[in-house]
């Protein structure tokens, strides 16, 4: 199994992308690769609930994969990228409504305590990829099928 934690705006994870699709052409078929978002700037959390919208329509991948090849258009930026994501939303296939929930549980984060103590195990993703909540979630990824 490997464990990426990552932040879509993060200048090491932007570099790392390359190399890690590189891991996944190769070993894909014998290593589980998952994802722990962390968060670390700006916009990433808003970017980390659009992958977690995407995975649960089984279109994480498509979702990781826009948001680091356009990360150099939307990260970094002061002002919020949410109307970008909901655009790249569209784009993947994923339907607004969870990435909606996602970003309004997240701006009002008691209202919504219990919802997040029943986390669902982290999502199966093609390509042999595990989505998962942020990092500091007390849920271990699911071990590989």
């Amino acid at each position: 199994m490997f464990v990426e934690f990552l932040d879509f705006e993060c200048e090491g994870c932007l570099a790392a992308y390359p190399l890690i699709e590189d891991l996944r052409d190769r070993y894909g078929n014998r290593v589980t690769f998952v994802v722990r978002h962390m968060p670390l700037h700006g916009n990433s959390g808003a970017a980390a609930l659009a992958a977690e919208a995407a995975a649960e329509q089984d279109e994480f991948e498509a979702m990781y994969q826009r948001l680091f090849e356009t990360a150099e258009q939307w990260g970094h930026q002061e002002a919020s990228q949410e109307d970008t994501f909901f655009d790249y939303a569209r784009r993947t296939r994923t339907r607004h409504g969870p990435l909606r929930g996602r970003l309004q549980r997240s701006r009002h984060p008691r209202a919504h305590r219990a919802e997040a103590s029943r986390r669902p195990e982290p999502s199966e993703c093609k390509g042999h990829r595990r989505s998962s909540s942020t990092a500091n979630s007390s849920s271990p990824p699911a071990s590989p099928t």
